[in-house]
């Protein structure tokens, strides 16, 4: 029977989860020169973010939910494969322009991440048709490493070419695919909850895409002395930290 107070309680725990894709908007606090400055350090924590939502959520996640190590193993390169794909499809269409060698990174990981909050709604709803408790105990959880992923997926997005406010409203049209997500759950039962698993480690290999392809080069880019190379070290580290912490 469907419950309509607890389906009211589930979309509010993912709405609030929704507006963390706005976490980015704390660098707008930069102006312009300043933000163009620290963008390979803010990157860099991406990067850090990324292969730290990899290691300490989605893969250990993956391994609690398939008892199959061989299938998560291939699911993973099938999302880096996959990826790979896309990238080669968003250059052909999209980079007839000038400018344009940095655009995929930014169409890839709004595509990575939209899936990965498409997840996290599932796992909520899945959370609160358990119990409110469980239900808001996932909200917490989820919300513990999507503030400092959000930060780095803004900075991969205006290092893509977007401009502020345009990163902004795509950052939270992604953000709300937990919405589509809960509302799957709550249409379709727990059940479906046990077949949406697999997406985790083919999530894992497109953020391993993103950050090991697209935006590690990135960083090569830019001609610098030791002490800037030395910063974007430290701020991978920083990004690895944070979710770590959170996880």
């Amino acid at each position: 029977m469907f419950d309509l107070d607890l389906f009211f309680q589930a979309f509010i725990g993912v709405f609030i989860v929704s507006l963390l894709s706005l976490s980015g908007v704390v660098t707008l606090v930069l102006n312009k020169n300043k933000l163009k400055k620290t963008i390979y350090y803010l990157v860099s924590f991406a990067i850090g973010s990324l292969l730290a939502s990899v290691w300490w959520h989605l893969i250990p996640e993956s391994y609690e939910s398939i008892n199959n190590d061989n299938l998560i193993g291939f699911l993973v390169l099938a999302g880096l494969f996959v990826f790979l794909l896309l990238e080669k499809l968003i250059r052909h269409h999209h980079c007839h322009k000038v400018n344009c060698r940095q655009a995929p990174a930014g169409w890839l990981i709004l595509f990575s991440d939209g899936l990965h909050n498409l997840i996290d709604g599932m796992l909520i709803g899945a959370g609160f048709m358990t119990s409110p408790t469980v239900g808001w105990a996932t909200v917490i959880a989820v919300a513990g490493h999507e503030i400092a992923q959000e930060i780095g997926d803004f900075s991969i997005l205006i290092h893509s070419g977007f401009n502020p406010k345009k990163a902004l409203l795509f950052n939270f049209l992604s953000g709300l695919t937990a919405v589509a997500g809960l509302m799957i759950v709550f249409g379709l039962g727990t059940h479906f909850n046990q077949q949406i698993v697999y997406l985790l480690p083919f999530t894992a290999g497109g953020f391993l895409y993103i950050a090991l392809a697209d935006l590690v080069p990135e960083l090569h880019q830019k001609r610098t002395g030791l002490v800037p190379h030395a910063a974007q070290l430290m701020f991978i580290f920083l990004g690895l930290a944070v979710i770590f912490v959170l996880k």
